[in-house]
């Protein structure tokens, strides 16, 4: 109905029985990697599985398969000939890797080098496949330019197939649901972070083969935390747990619900990889963000009001002298700063340090729950406390400014990253007012101990130019 040029019709169950086999004969018919599953439907053998599959395959069309079980491929291979259809085996030894880490990994294939960011072995076993499908269509008269093959495989997005969300600490989303995915998974583990014990965020189906799964996980486990997946086929987060703690001796909490589960994970402070179950998996993928925002917020705040007044007195004066020294601030001539809260840098020598150089200082007024303006107070008594504790101009006794004439943005944060992505208080204010000030630059202080490896972004945040520390001046990768 769309008028596609390409579909990628993927197959239910099986193949031979599955209802997306009414099409006419396809480009390609693919297979990715076959294993023991559905066995109550499609056979107890990968030899019988296979030929389920293999009912895909038609006349006029070309087969590509995954250089998996021997089994399977011959299988496939012997129905490729029956029906006289080209058959390719997806050669991994065309792929070179060239290096991984939790961003992604790097290859090259047919002396070309590509980016992966997807976690895992297999995952190049994959994209051996897909590369596979290229050739075929090139062969078949489609042109896909090598450029295409490259972008397409950067920006390449899996959820929940080893999926790493959040850093600190690290948390991983997996929607292995089966034996054959834990043993995948607890190559990635040995692979990505060895010699460490993670907490599973587990929860499974009861007509899965959850024993077999807990046997491959244990060794990794420090402990587990347990949640019934959204299904009635689920079994009780707290039946697991005493199956857990019963076979193995290890730690194991039932939760109620995903967002406790995930409060509680982050909160033990390891490695946490959820998995499972799918249904689950979409789940906490979707709460995650807020839950970790919020999270990682309030750690944040907790270090850096830990730190001995003294010191965030002389951390601040370091962020201050950095500030005075930058470029942004010798050439802005109207400045926004903020009054601090305890825990934060405080600006008070900027204040003095910008009115001995003529410079306006003005600050911010939230007015309502999304909307914040710039004012001038009039003199040191034009000031009132908010709702928070935190000394605001008195809009009586001040001067409205044009966000247009701003030359310079000072923002606090709680946490931030090298990339200059940062969070505040949780409200967007500075966010959205930024958007404002068309003149201006915008850049942020805190701590080095606010700094945290990756901060997940909400749709209103802004990325700073630059963020001032005692230790050192951030730049926005852009």
């Amino acid at each position: 109905r769309c008028r596609c040029d390409i579909v990628v019709l993927e197959v239910g169950m099986g193949g031979a029985l599955d209802s997306t086999n009414v099409i006419d004969s396809p480009e390609a018919a693919v297979f990715t990697n076959i294993g023991l599953e559905h066995t109550e439907y499609l056979g107890h053998t990968l030899e019988a599985i296979a030929e389920t599959k293999a009912g895909i395959v038609k006349p006029g069309c070309d087969a590509v398969c995954y250089d998996g079980a021997t089994e399977a491929v011959k299988t496939i291979q012997a129905v490729c000939r029956e029906r006289k259809v080209p058959f390719h085996l997806a050669d991994i030894s065309q792929i070179a890797p060239d290096g991984h880490s939790l961003d992604g990994q790097e290859f090259r294939w047919r002396g070309k080098k590509m980016q992966l960011p997807l976690l895992g072995e297999y995952q190049l076993h994959n994209a051996a496949v897909a590369l596979e499908v290229v050739q075929v269509l090139r062969h078949r008269g489609w042109t896909v330019p090598d450029e295409a093959i490259r972008e397409g495989l950067r920006f390449v997005q899996w959820p929940a197939r080893f999926e790493v969300l959040g850093l600190e600490p690290l948390f991983i989303l997996d929607g292995g649901h089966n034996p054959q995915c834990m043993q995948a998974l607890a190559r990635n583990l040995a692979e990505y972070i060895p010699g460490r014990k993670v907490t599973f965020l587990l929860g499974v189906l009861a007509d899965k083969d959850y024993p077999a799964m807990l046997e491959i996980l244990a060794p990794y486990a420090a402990g587990f935390v347990c949640l019934t997946p959204e299904s009635p086929r689920a079994l009780p987060a707290k039946e697991l747990a005493d199956e857990i703690q019963t076979t193995y001796h290890l730690p194991a909490l039932a939760c109620e619900d995903g967002d406790s589960a995930i409060r509680k994970s982050l909160d033990i402070g390891r490695p946490v990889v959820a998995v499972g179950s799918l249904y689950m998996a979409g789940e906490l993928r979707s709460s995650f963000r807020g839950i970790y925002r919020e999270w990682l917020r309030r750690e944040k705040i907790e270090v850096r009001k830990a730190l001995p007044e003294a010191q965030q007195r002389k951390f601040s004066q370091m962020v201050v002298d950095r500030l005075v020294a930058s470029q942004e601030f010798q050439q802005a001539k109207t400045i926004m700063i903020y009054r601090a809260v305890p825990g934060e840098v405080q600006l008070d020598t900027l204040e003095i340090a910008s009115k001995t150089q003529n410079k306006q200082i003005i600050y911010p007024l939230c007015v309502s729950r999304t909307e914040m303006i710039a004012l001038h107070p009039s003199d040191s008594n034009a000031w009132i406390k908010g709702h928070y504790g935190i000394w605001e101009p008195d809009p009586a006794q001040s001067e409205l400014i044009s966000p247009e004439g701003i030359d310079l943005v000072i923002c606090p944060c709680t946490v931030f990253d090298e990339n200059c992505y940062r969070m505040g208080m949780g409200a967007g204010y500075y966010d959205r007012y930024l958007k404002k000030c068309i003149h201006a630059k915008a850049v942020a202080v805190a701590f080095e101990c606010q700094k945290a490896p990756r901060v997940p972004a909400a749709p209103w945040d802004c990325c700073m130019e630059k963020i001032f520390t005692e230790d050192a001046v951030y730049q926005a990768q852009i």
